[in-house]
């Protein structure tokens, strides 16, 4: 589930969002100006990361991106946050 507006109104409480989006959008590593595929961002199954992105070129937001593709899902899970990397962790148990 993902809205700027929601992302936003939970960061304007001192809460930390923890909202899972589709894979279907774009991001952007944070320095970066190429805008990637979210598809990309864990390609394969037993893959997992965490870093700062700038997610989706229409109503972007600066974020942190965890990602975990699991054994025995059909799809990563890919989550944004407010969390530095080091901070945040994504892992899928089946």
């Amino acid at each position: 589930m993902y809205a700027d507006w929601l992302f936003a109104e939970i960061c304007a409480l001192n809460w930390h969002p923890f909202l899972r989006i589709n894979y279907q959008g774009t991001y952007r590593v944070r320095g970066e100006n190429e805008w990637k595929s979210l598809e990309t961002v864990v390609p394969q199954t037993a893959m997992s990361c965490s870093r700062r992105v700038t997610c989706f070129k229409t109503n972007p937001i600066d974020c942190t991106l965890l990602a975990c593709w699991s054994e025995g899902y059909k799809a990563p899970w890919l989550i944004i946050t407010d969390l530095e990397p080091e901070q945040g962790n994504v892992q899928l148990r089946v």
